[in-house]
């Protein structure tokens, strides 16, 4: 029971994850998938936004360190 409700949970999360992907225009660049994770990373894991958006979990913290490196 415990293993299907996780898996419940990471379906559940990856509709949510997709609808307010605004249904693929996000993923025109990976910069704006990386945009996207920032803004929802305190509503859904960023390893299952990754996932997602076919982006590297490496490549968004890379991206983070960047983007506070430049600001």
């Amino acid at each position: 029971m415990r293993r299907l409700e996780r898996e419940k949970e990471i379906l559940r999360q990856e509709r949510d994850v997709s609808r307010r992907k605004g249904g693929g225009h996000l993923l025109t660049t990976k910069q704006m998938g990386f945009l996207f994770i920032e803004d929802h990373r305190g509503e859904f894991p960023v390893t299952r936004m990754c996932e997602v958006l076919n982006v590297s979990p490496s490549g968004y913290h890379a991206w983070r360190k960047r983007v506070a490196i430049a600001a």
